[in-house]
């Protein structure tokens, strides 16, 4: 059992320890920022998601879709750039693929053998990518990529990989991507690349750490609920019926009507815009701005805040 230990040890905590900084120059730094491209992108959606809402209404898309459709695309230059300039390189098995490609497309390969090590570092990049589809297929695309952000209501959900206790489920199957392709993907010759990658998933889950819902944070049984700072407590948003999906989810707050002594008539004159939050959440974005326009309120913000506006006006 100490061999084993010790070939662990060896085989990763050793191999992320003899990290080498490379030289400093212009494509170093071109390299580190392609590889941080995308946590760049997210903490921008995170904390400005107004523009891109705007953006994705303009071309008639959902902002979810659109996120995800820019993720996929700077993951793919990503991993282009570790096959470039990362020194990685794949088990034999791929000297068939090879074959059909291009020479200047050609991956690099080497004798893989089949051992205890291979093995664990198989388990860890078969048990990173569970986590990480499990997360796409809990929260669906809205969910996944900052639904909640955009003004959408996202379901409270208890299944895997949220039932297994660890938070940021997607960024820890990311990292154990990362640690177990050391080996498999020869990673371990070029470990600072590896190592951008890691510390870029840390830092993402400190980003989104500043805004964990209430249920996230004591486990109740309450939904996730879309936060206005201008909005009251009892106030939610509700889910698009594009974005629903069945699926097993923790019980709903109801949402709580506030008493009104407005005089008739100008309750008559917002019962379109207040008779039902659902009704306002099917509008987008520009059109609830027209609406706010019209009545001389702020039109700033994402769509939570511009419902709010109105069920409050």
């Amino acid at each position: 059992m100490a061999a084993i230990f010790e070939e662990l040890k060896a085989h990763y905590v050793t191999t992320l320890r003899n990290v080498e900084l490379p030289e400093l120059n212009t494509e170093t730094y071109q390299l580190v920022f392609l590889l941080t491209l995308p946590y760049l992108y997210y903490t921008y959606l995170w904390h400005f998601p107004t523009l891109w809402c705007k953006m994705s209404e303009s071309l008639g898309m959902h902002p979810s879709t659109t996120m995800s459709h820019t993720a996929h695309v700077m993951k793919l230059i990503q991993f282009a750039v570790l096959i470039k300039y990362g020194g990685a390189a794949f088990p034999h098995y791929f000297d068939t693929l090879n074959g059909f490609l291009p020479e200047s497309f050609q991956l690099a390969t080497y004798e893989f053998e089949f051992n205890l090590m291979s093995m664990v570092d198989i388990a860890l990049v078969a048990a990173g990518q569970a986590l990480n589809n499990g997360v796409y297929q809990s929260l669906g695309v809205v969910g996944t990529y900052y639904g909640v952000r955009f003004g959408y209501n996202v379901p409270w959900v208890t299944g895997f990989p949220y039932n297994l206790g660890i938070s940021d489920p997607q960024y820890w199957g990311a990292i154990l991507t990362v640690i177990g392709s050391l080996n498999l993907l020869r990673l371990k010759n070029n470990t600072f690349f590896a190592w951008v990658l890691i510390l870029s998933y840390i830092y993402m889950m400190a980003v989104e750490y500043g805004e964990r819902t209430p249920a996230y944070a004591s486990g109740k049984q309450i939904s996730v609920k879309v936060s206005s700072s201008k909005a009251s407590s009892s106030e939610k948003t509700t889910t698009p019926k594009s974005t629903q999906k069945k699926k097993k989810t923790r019980s709903k707050t109801p949402t709580t009507k506030k008493a009104t002594t407005t005089p008739k008539a100008k309750k008559n004159s917002s019962s379109s815009k207040k008779s039902d939050g659902g009704d306002l959440s099917k509008l987008t974005c520009a059109k609830l701005r027209q609406m706010l326009k019209a009545q001389g309120l702020k039109q700033k913000g994402v769509k939570a805040d511009l419902i709010a506006r109105l069920q409050n006006a």
